[in-house]
């Protein structure tokens, strides 16, 4: 419930903040349509830029995990038998 309160806040802000903006300086609705589109990509752009972040450092959290836990393993002197 909270992504989709989330992303009605964020249409909402593109379409006043689009508007707002394009009907400042625009010369005609094609300009405001512009300003609407290029603040959702731009949004857009930020969000997923965002997601691949997090999913980088999830990763990387992972790899260090992985890497601590071979690590005890050798320490340990614990072998594992393949069959």
């Amino acid at each position: 419930m909270d992504k989709v309160i989330t992303a009605i806040q964020w249409l909402f802000g593109v379409i006043v903040f689009g508007l707002y903006g394009g009907i400042e300086f625009a010369q005609s609705w094609g300009d405001v349509l512009f300003n609407v589109v290029n603040i959702a990509a731009y949004s857009t752009g930020i969000y997923l830029l965002q997601k691949a972040k997090r999913l980088w450092l999830y990763n990387k959290k992972i790899k260090e995990i992985k890497r601590k836990q071979h690590a005890a393993i050798r320490q340990l002197g614990v072998t594992t038998i393949s069959k």
